[in-house]
């Protein structure tokens, strides 16, 4: 494989890391979310 292909290869890997982080993130954000809005509705048990 020539460099141009490796280096598209190794963008496309870059972006999808990115992407999974992105959401990983945002995950963490929602799961917060949750749990304060679970400590309003129930109280800090």
């Amino acid at each position: 494989m020539d460099d141009l292909k490796l280096n598209n290869i190794y963008q496309k890997i870059a972006h999808t890391i990115k992407y999974l982080m992105n959401r990983l993130n945002r995950f963490k954000e929602i799961q917060d979310q949750n749990e304060m809005l679970d400590d309003l509705m129930y109280g800090d048990v």
